[in-house]
């Protein structure tokens, strides 16, 4: 098996058949679907239930009580036979017949991790129909750049399998756990890549998570994703270090201030109040002399480059003859200044 698709799928009844359609039109065969039902109470089951008895070979589904989309996602990888995984989400879609040339590029490549570039937006059908395909290109990139510039969706990437049994893969039940597996899985490799042309399709609704009320879990779990990257960071070398310490203070300062300014229910209230007052506890052990001190080695090594290269430019226009033929003319007018 090439390849693993894993779907958490969690009342989805509207926008399930698109995704798995856009999945099931593919130019290759050894590829399957793993779909885990996460307790939806809507009529998301008996639409998996169709699919699975017209894609017997295709389909592998499970059914489990409620448990969110990290711990979700952890039990469908445990069914995983593919070469390479990749996450998708339950309203979303991807490029009808990409996977061969996918495939092919990742071989080739030796690839662990692949960003896939992405549409995002409300959309009623796969905004890839009609659309002609275009040749893949894929290029390498820096495991620094990635790091701070590549977003944390499961989704948006394609891993090698081994290399996240290597890293044993384990998605936390917190908010934001997407966050605190993609960023340590690259620091564990240089064999990162980017396919440019998009082959995904983001489907933001308003009623998904990150859209929804601020929960119990949002503040009983903010905390524990600063812990977990904290964690990280103490393991990572001293230039990852300031990356996750960065990663941690955007982060809380994206989501602390609506935490504040939420309309919450009394019974929220003192769990708010919590979650801000642990969060900030965890922020200010924060090296920020390190931080402080890396931004200044940065800031010396750019102003270097500055100086480098404007030396280089002096040196051109001293050495050309129209400098050398203009140098009395700029005497006289340096008298006369």
């Amino acid at each position: 098996m090439k390849l693993s698709f894993i779907i958490p799928v969690y009342n989805a009844e509207n926008y399930i058949s698109r995704c798995l359609d856009s999945l099931l039109d593919q130019n290759i065969d050894d590829y399957e679907i793993i779909c885990i039902d996460d307790g939806s109470s809507d009529n998301s089951k008996f639409v998996l239930e169709d699919y699975k008895k017209r894609y017997p070979q295709k389909i592998i589904l499970k059914s489990q009580e409620n448990q969110g989309i990290g711990p979700t996602r952890n039990t469908a990888f445990n069914y995983v036979s593919g070469e390479y995984t990749w996450f998708i989400d339950n309203d979303d879609c991807i490029r009808s017949n990409c996977l061969n040339e996918v495939i092919n590029l990742l071989d080739q490549n030796n690839s662990d991790i692949t960003n896939i570039s992405y549409y995002k937006g409300f959309f009623t059908a796969n905004p890839f129909e009609g659309k002609k395909i275009e040749q893949l290109t894929i290029r390498k990139i820096n495991q620094d750049y990635a790091m701070y510039f590549y977003d944390d969706a499961p989704w948006s990437k394609i891993y090698r399998t081994d290399f996240l049994k290597k890293n044993k893969l384990f998605f936390e039940n917190i908010f934001g756990e997407d966050t605190s597996v993609t960023f340590d899985l690259y620091s564990k490799t240089k064999k990162i890549f980017k396919i440019d042309q998009p082959l995904y399709a983001w489907f933001e609704r308003k009623e998904s998570f990150s859209h929804s009320v601020y929960s119990k879990k949002h503040f009983e779990t903010f905390p524990v994703l600063l812990e977990v990257l904290k964690g990280q960071s103490e393991k990572a070398d001293k230039s990852l270090k300031v990356f996750y310490e960065n990663l941690m203070l955007r982060k809380a300062d994206i989501y602390l201030p609506h935490f504040r300014n939420a309309e919450v229910t009394d019974e929220l209230k003192l769990c708010r109040d919590e979650c801000i007052r642990k969060s900030e506890e965890i922020l200010n052990q924060l090296d920020t002399n390190l931080l402080y001190e890396i931004y200044m080695e940065n800031k010396k090594e750019t102003d270097n480059k500055l100086y480098q290269q404007e030396k280089r430019l002096v040196n051109k226009y001293e050495n050309s003859l129209s400098w050398k033929f203009s140098m009395p003319v700029r005497l006289i007018g340096k008298l006369f200044r």
